[in-house]
């Protein structure tokens, strides 16, 4: 009876943490991007990626790349419980565990999940769940490296925001205010991965995602235009 009453509890909370978060979100501005010379039709129907992204942009990502069902590692802590409960409320896919608990077995069923369903779209926190902040793992690379699927690196720049004081720096946009979340160029990674290669693409993968942050950044100050959008058709 009590896991019947807990499984219904986090099911409660997940659909109403994702109303709220649903609910805050129309009060904001997002503008989602692609440069113009990115292959944009990578991410339109019947295609598979995986998003890479920080961890303190958690949020606004996890709101708008929800409707796509990606699937996505969390934590099995009581944090990552709550987490995973409002994810799935958004329209997330999630395995439990990450690098700290249960890491191994559950990237090897993402790893599964992946070879078995089309097309696939995964998104990593690369510095999550407990940092170093801003500091890609590898986890992403090896993923795409076994799947032969495209790592997109994503950077999110935002206008108003309050950070937290945790590890990542968290922010929760304000009310009313302007975000923009810019894709990067793709990257394919090779099947065969010795360290060096690897530490070469997690090095790609962190300039990717800061090229992304500066575009966003010119973008939400008006200082660039050579960009159009992309994601919105995505399925």
């Amino acid at each position: 009876m009590k896991k019947y009453w807990t499984r219904w509890k986090y099911a409660l909370i997940g659909w109403l943490g994702a109303t709220l978060v649903r609910i805050w979100f129309s009060t904001i501005r997002m503008d989602v991007r692609f440069p113009v010379d990115a292959p944009r039709r990578n991410l339109l129907p019947g295609q598979s990626a995986i998003l890479g992204g920080w961890h303190e942009t958690i949020l606004p990502c996890s709101y708008y790349v929800g409707p796509i069902h990606p699937c996505a590692l969390v934590s099995k802590s009581g944090d990552g419980e709550l987490i995973s409960a409002i994810m799935h409320g958004l329209g997330w896919r999630t395995i439990r565990g990450s690098s700290s608990r249960g890491g191994q077995g559950a990237f090897l069923r993402l790893i599964r999940m992946g070879r078995i369903t089309h097309p696939f779209r995964m998104a990593f926190t690369l510095d999550g769940p407990r940092g170093p902040r801003r500091k890609a793992k590898l986890g992403a690379v090896q993923a795409a490296s076994s799947l032969g699927i495209p790592l997109i690196p994503v950077g999110v720049h935002v206008n108003r925001a309050w950070r937290m004081k945790s590890w990542d720096r968290m922010f929760i946009p304000k009310p009313f205010s302007r975000i923009v979340i810019v894709a990067n160029e793709l990257i394919h990674v090779p099947k065969d991965l010795d360290d060096p290669i690897a530490e070469h693409y997690r090095l790609r993968l962190e300039e990717g995602i800061a090229r992304a942050e500066e575009t966003a950044r010119q973008i939400l100050e008006g200082t660039t235009i050579n960009i159009s959008t992309s994601l919105d058709q995505a399925a």
